[in-house]
């Protein structure tokens, strides 16, 4: 299993790149996949990428807030996995591409806002 976290500190590249070729099913580079832009299954798994796993990956991190819930929820679903490949004497996991396209859908910021206190009005009170 392979597990990292991205560096978020002011200075540090936030593409979500890695300066080195992570490679997943088939040959696809993780930069490949993530082209226009990084989508994850939970900012924790990517599809294609079996036994990979990210630690505050892209849609993760929150502008402001408590970010030791997160890490605890990150690391906590990562150690479930990593048991159930022990337990069903499993190879290999990964993510299905569904799966992934729906967190990316939910985690857009038009989809955040429509569904947010700050969404335009639906109808007036006039």
């Amino acid at each position: 299993i392979w597990l990292t976290s991205y560096d978020l500190q002011p200075g540090y590249d936030t593409s979500g790149y890695y300066g080195f070729p992570v490679v997943g099913r088939g040959g696809i580079t993780l930069q490949e996949r993530w082209n226009p832009h990084p989508e994850t299954y939970l900012s924790v798994a990517a599809d294609g990428f079996p036994n990979s796993f990210y630690i505050f990956g892209p849609n993760s991190v929150l502008g402001a807030g408590a970010l030791i819930p997160l890490l605890d929820r990150m690391v906590g679903y990562t150690v479930k996995v990593a048991q159930k490949l022990q337990r069903e004497r499993l190879k290999s996991i990964e993510v299905t591409p569904a799966a992934v396209r729906d967190f990316d859908a939910h985690q857009r910021p038009e989809a955040r806002i429509n569904s947010s206190s700050i969404a335009p009005a639906r109808r007036r009170w006039t």
